[in-house]
């Protein structure tokens, strides 16, 4: 029998292509279905190319916060990340948890969540093989883009753990306080120690999906650069 799959697509929503929606569709053995929590300020237009194309069971918009006060008190903050991105971030996935476990409050529940970014582009159109009989307090996740941590772009859970995430943004405030190193992998990989959730690795592959720049206009911008300090760069493999 084949399991019930719930695919959320979280924050700001790109590539909405029917070819990424089949990829995505036939990644996972199973029934799936896609639920999408834009941020409130997307624009319709984009919101409505989603709704055509992936006919998500609901839509719920979430609220965009500003962080600027809350970033100012990161004592240590990742040089190469975006403070205020990775607070929207989880932000966006304790809200979506919350939106979905409210959906499925009456209604039969799906068997599995999965965290998933919508420019997210397999690797020769393999699927993401994981484990059917994956135990609470467990996680699948691939096994690569750790940086400073774990893999925060996608991962798989029971839905029976949803709830284990809805204390996010209250574990990262307890970050901040505690002057620990934010970076949201890191943050990310201490979430899932500090509940004591088990990582269960996949070898699925992927690529992240970057928009094609304009070449055409070119503007000089003169920097100055601090010869005194190495820079180090991640580079996404």
């Amino acid at each position: 029998m084949h399991k019930k799959i719930l695919i959320i697509l979280t924050g700001k929503l790109k590539f909405f292509s029917k070819k990424n929606y089949l990829l995505f569709k036939n990644l996972f053995k199973g029934n799936v279905d896609f639920c999408i929590t834009p941020w409130n300020n997307t624009n319709n237009k984009i919101i409505q190319k989603f709704k055509t194309i992936y006919k998500p069971i609901f839509i719920k918009k979430i609220i965009q916060k500003n962080f600027n006060n809350k970033v100012k008190k990161i004592k240590y903050p990742d040089p190469e990340g975006n403070p205020i991105g990775t607070l929207n971030m989880w932000n966006s996935i304790e809200k979506s948890f919350k939106e979905i476990y409210k959906y499925y409050k009456f209604k039969k529940k799906p068997d599995y969540i999965v965290r998933y970014r919508s420019d997210i582009l397999p690797k020769n159109n393999i699927k993401f093989e994981f484990v059917e009989k994956i135990n609470q307090r467990n996680i699948v996740i691939p096994d690569r883009y750790h940086w400073n941590g774990i893999n925060d772009q996608i991962f798989i859970i029971k839905y029976s753990d949803i709830k284990l995430f809805f204390s996010l943004n209250n574990f990262i405030n307890e970050f901040i306080k505690q002057e620990r190193y934010f970076s949201s992998e890191y943050i990310f990989q201490q979430f899932l120690k500090f509940k004591k959730i088990k990582i269960i690795y996949s070898s699925f592959n992927y690529k992240i999906m970057r928009f094609r720049l304009n070449k055409k206009k070119k503007i000089k911008v003169k920097r100055k650069i601090n010869k005194n300090k190495n820079i180090n760069k991640k580079i996404n493999k």
